[in-house]
């Protein structure tokens, strides 16, 4: 394995198939027990795990935590109790976004990716999390990069502000896969992209999965098909055989983490779906068969309804990617709608990556403006961004949606999101923050973050 890809990483406890370590550093939970109590009432409430929009109730916060959600008449208010009067707006979970990359890169070329100083990447990346956290996302997860496992550490102990992060760490792709890096000699890789340990063979495989959960991965991402972004490989190939698929998946499960498939094509994500992976990624060219295996063993969809246009519309990304992209506008929609038809259950994921091309913040909501262009309610995409993504994570008992017990991450935005999400797109209408019980500062527009 490349020491490059071990140098910021550590050890995860294992609690269970698809949790992560939520135990903090005491700086993060002085921080929290120092925070005032909060009121948030007059809004539209999105209660519950189906966003129920309610109104007349409160929400209390105490240490971090929801303690009681109450008709707003029946709560008799504090002197030292901070009140937030929410009239007009729309209290809700904060958004997850459940795929997206700490690269820390500023270039739309892969091979920069591999390129540029890892520490570099790495400050970057704090600065893309401390942004995207300003959009109200309050929890992210990382689908394979270099600094994840340092982004989840130093959000987690109260070094930096940002999304709390589920990293995968390195994922696991086959040499010439879309997780290799083409156009760049093998000897500079070490065995190891901006993303991916870089394997062949069942044991490869093996070993890859348990290297990077014992480096702090607390999910496993595999490539199982080529990829828009990759020179030499086909989206309509699956890569991996069946064999070293089912051994990926199965090690994960046995060290209780879950696993994820990057599958643009079809034969990679049936293959995934078959071997029972936990989600699919992008699924650019689902048919019936897929679907249905899909919605009765409960896997997930994360459609990154986002990418092909910005692979196609921004400047300096290579134009095999470009050719790649064009002829899959219309595969991928119809795709996601005969997913959503069929009652496959779909997270939110916009595969952000690189400033500016995906730009973190706004093209994590332009995800969710798309998914409703697509045909769902509001309610549905923020219920995809929210209770649906947390149960993805491995999450649902400690986030997602507003229930007394649960971690307090609350957005409120000016407007009614139960009925669109037109006041979403504009960031002005984010009027409050709250990460764990504790209100974040704004950022500054116009200065770094």
């Amino acid at each position: 394995m490349c020491a490059r890809a071990r140098t910021s990483s550590s050890r995860s406890s294992v609690r269970g198939r698809g949790s992560r370590n939520t135990s903090w550093h005491s700086r993060r939970s002085v921080m929290k027990k120092n925070q005032k109590s909060i009121v948030i009432r007059g809004g539209t409430l999105l209660r519950g795990v189906n966003l129920e929009p309610v109104r007349g109730q409160a929400l209390l916060i105490e240490g971090g935590r929801i303690t009681k959600i109450t008709a707003e008449r029946s709560l008799g208010l504090r002197d030292d109790w901070m009140v937030i009067d929410a009239e007009g707006q729309t209290v809700l979970p904060g958004l997850i976004d459940a795929h997206l990359h700490w690269f820390g890169s500023r270039s739309p070329d892969p091979m920069m990716w591999v390129m540029e100083q890892k520490e570099l990447n790495c400050v970057r990346a704090v600065a893309d999390a401390r942004r995207l956290l300003d959009y109200g996302f309050t929890t992210a997860r990382d689908m394979g990069s270099r600094n994840g496992v340092a982004i989840k550490r130093a959000v987690d102990e109260g070094t930096i502000l940002g999304p709390k992060t589920v990293p995968a760490h390195m994922g696991l792709s086959m040499t010439c896969g879309h997780g290799d890096v083409h156009n760049v000699p093998s000897d500079w890789l070490c065995g190891c992209s901006a993303m991916a340990f870089v394997v062949d063979g069942v044991d490869a495989v093996r070993k890859a999965v348990r290297q990077s959960v014992r480096d702090g991965a607390d999910v496993v991402k595999i490539w199982t098909t080529g990829g828009t972004m990759s020179e030499r490989d086909s989206l309509e190939d699956q890569h991996f055989s069946d064999e070293e698929i089912k051994t990926a998946v199965g090690e994960a499960h046995a060290l209780r983490r879950k696993i994820a498939s990057h599958a643009e094509g079809l034969l990679g994500a049936l293959a995934s779906i078959r071997a029972g992976v936990d989600s699919i990624e992008h699924g650019f060219d689902l048919n019936d068969e897929c679907c249905d295996l899909m919605k009765q063993q409960g896997t997930f969809l994360v459609p990154t309804l986002a990418l092909l246009d910005r692979v196609v519309n921004t400047p300096g990304v290579p134009e095999y990617a470009k050719i790649k992209a064009r002829p899959m506008f219309q595969a991928h929609l119809n795709s996601f709608k005969l997913a959503v038809e069929m009652g496959v259950r779909i997270g939110a994921g916009c595969d952000a990556f690189s400033e500016p091309m995906t730009a973190f913040g706004p093209y994590n909501v332009r995800e969710l403006e798309l998914m409703e262009e697509a045909g769902l309610t509001s309610l549905q995409v923020l219920q995809a961004a929210t209770s649906s993504n947390a149960q993805l994570l491995g999450l649902g008992a400690e986030i997602g949606s507003l229930d007394e017990g649960k971690a307090a991450d609350v957005i409120i935005v000016r407007g009614d999101l139960s009925k669109s999400l037109a006041d979403l797109t504009s960031h002005s209408n984010l009027t409050t923050i709250i990460q764990d019980g504790m209100i974040i500062p704004r950022l500054t527009p116009g200065l770094p973050a």
